[in-house]
């Protein structure tokens, strides 16, 4: 075999290395953030008469940090009426302390969630202002 074709065949090999988890992580994000498209969707959705992109106003998305102290889960996520109330599109990630954190950019706005903890769904923990959202509690999130 030349030495052209053996350069040639360590490149490819290289690339493919290295595409594969540039691919897997490239997915972990999107599906992270998929979130992001549903929201700006949703800001948009609610004019009445759409304006010219170069005149639409810009969405003001606040980070919103979610903390839930639960040292022994070994899984953690945010349900609610900003995620289609799927725990899957908002997991926490668990500290050092015990407690299990993430922020998630969201528009202005009144929010009802609940936490998933191992699978089992309730209003947060911590306490705070909670609702009845179709014979089930959750906690309000006021978000200015």
């Amino acid at each position: 075999m030349k030495t052209e074709t053996k350069y040639l065949l360590a490149a490819l090999l290289a690339l493919a290395i290295l595409a594969v988890p540039s691919v897997l992580l490239w997915d972990a994000v999107k599906s992270h953030f998929s979130f992001v498209d549903s929201l700006s969707a949703n800001i948009s959705a609610g004019t009445r008469k759409p304006l010219p992109a170069a005149h639409a106003p810009a969405a003001r998305l606040i980070f919103v940090p979610f903390t839930v102290k639960a040292p022994k889960a070994k899984k953690v996520g945010i349900a609610g009426d900003f995620n289609e109330w799927d725990s899957s599109r908002l997991q926490l990630l668990k500290s050092k302390d015990g407690s299990w954190r993430t922020e998630m950019p969201m528009p202005p706005g009144q929010y009802c969630y609940e936490v998933v903890i191992d699978g089992k769904a309730g209003p947060n923990p911590a306490g705070g202002q909670t609702a009845d959202l179709k014979g089930k509690k959750c906690s309000v999130l006021t978000v200015k």
